[in-house]
């Protein structure tokens, strides 16, 4: 799993640092309801998406206690 969040990390920086992976990024990216999926602490300060049934699944993004959704790559 950290792997994972690592590995999403790294596509971040990319989509900061390239604006064309970012225009084809964006079309490959989708947003989860907020009613859907929120965002818990492992104890490890960093949050994963988790559904209503906990799944785990996406990356969560921005404050839980304020806005938090999650994305999915393609």
């Amino acid at each position: 799993m950290a792997m994972l969040r690592y590995n999403a990390l790294l596509f971040l920086i990319l989509l900061v640092s390239n604006e064309m992976v970012v225009t084809e990024a964006e079309e490959c990216m989708t947003y989860s309801d907020i009613s859907t999926y929120y965002c818990i602490d492992f104890g490890d300060c960093d949050y994963d998406c988790v559904t209503m049934e906990g799944a785990l699944g996406g990356v969560c993004v921005q404050d839980p206690y304020i806005s938090c959704y999650c994305y999915f790559l393609c």
